[in-house]
């Protein structure tokens, strides 16, 4: 599990370490070394077999880019914070204020149970539970990213606080908050996914980015054509179409610790988006402005990406730089859609180009 955790997640490894630690403290040498040897064995074996695959495909140095370069390169990013552990559990709180009490409670009684009622040695509170979760906490901070989804581990394993709890009574307030919690949200979510469920394709029809996809397709009489999606890349699942560009990810385009070594590996250019839009791929798709993490708005034009938007200049997605080659959708009732994106950004543009001769 382990080693297939891995090439999921990289940063899965740091799980690895409670259990040697909790083995280790244990005391027996022989076990020891026996576990570290079929732990070995296990990790390894899944691995092995990808980079097997990966060398047949004379791709091992991109296995090796995605596994050690580029996720040392993102871990040395260092944007975490506690405070933006606060923002995350004030966003619970608005959603299901019952919830935000039991992980609150489930806290606080954790603390109260493992550190001011129990007395004994250091070495007995580095059992796999808390380890767990000082991994599951160090693993945020060392992705560096103040991202949400790097708390998974965090939420899954503060679950097992409940098994360090021992007061009955403490144990019946965080069910009942727990139950509450859970039907409040029942009750606010139910209607609405059994209507989407009971008419899919109804609920099929409403998904903003298949419509767009199926506008695209409409205004392109070749079968064949090519798209470079900058943004909104669920279009291409849609449309059934690769990429144009080697990297897929949106903000991946403007990551130095990634762009530098695919130029490395040869596997894009210098100015990249540039060189991309110099070979007039079939269907564009960008914009020239977004709101970032901390609500300012700023520009996605590759040659001042992350700047303030500067008023009355011309951005690399703005429609007089294609207008010889390409026609503009008008994409504002997708850009408008409720259905687009769960927080709406009124700043972010969609737009796309067609070329006029396919």
């Amino acid at each position: 599990c382990f080693g297939l955790s891995f090439l999921i997640n990289q940063g899965s490894v740091l799980f690895i370490f409670p259990i040697i630690l909790v083995v280790f403290l244990k005391g027996d040498n022989y076990i020891f070394f026996k576990f570290i040897k079929k732990l070995s064995f296990s990790f390894l074996f899944p691995n092995l077999i990808f980079v097997i695959l990966y060398w047949n495909k004379n791709l091992l140095d991109v296995y090796m880019a995605n596994y050690i370069q580029i996720p040392l390169g993102y871990s040395n990013e260092s944007l975490s914070s506690f405070y933006e552990l606060r923002v995350f559990l004030r966003e619970i709180s608005t959603v299901n204020l019952f919830f935000y009490f039991f992980i609150v409670s489930l806290l606080i009684f954790y603390f109260l149970n493992e550190f001011l009622h129990k007395q004994s040695k250091l070495s007995e509170y580095f059992d796999i539970v808390n380890l767990n979760f000082i991994c599951a906490l160090g693993y945020y901070f060392i992705a560096g990213h103040n991202f949400y989804h790097h708390l998974v581990y965090l939420i899954y394993f503060s679950t097992f606080f409940i098994t360090k709890i021992s007061k009955q009574s403490q144990i019946n307030l965080l069910w009942t908050l727990l139950t509450i919690s859970v039907l409040t949200s029942s009750i606010n979510t139910f209607p609405k996914a059994v209507d989407n469920l009971s008419n899919l394709d109804k609920t099929y029809e409403n998904y903003t980015l298949k419509n767009l996809a199926e506008e695209i397709d409409e205004n392109i009489t070749s079968k064949e054509f090519t798209v470079l999606a900058l943004d909104f890349v669920l279009v291409l699942h849609y449309l059934d179409k690769p990429n144009f560009s080697y990297i897929v990810h949106p903000t991946n385009h403007y990551q130095d610790y990634i762009t530098n070594v695919l130029i490395n590996l040869d596997k894009i250019k210098d100015d990249n988006i540039q060189y991309l839009l110099s070979l007039q791929p079939d269907v564009i798709i960008c914009n020239t402005m977004s709101i970032d993490a901390g609500g300012r708005v700023m520009s996605t034009d590759p040659s001042n990406y992350g700047e303030d938007v500067k008023d009355n200049s011309n951005h690399f997605c703005n429609f007089i730089n294609f207008e010889n080659d390409y026609f503009q959708l008008n994409t504002e009732s997708y850009k408008s859609d409720p259905n687009l994106n769960y927080y709406y950004d009124p700043y972010k543009e969609m737009n796309v180009f067609i070329k006029k001769d396919i």
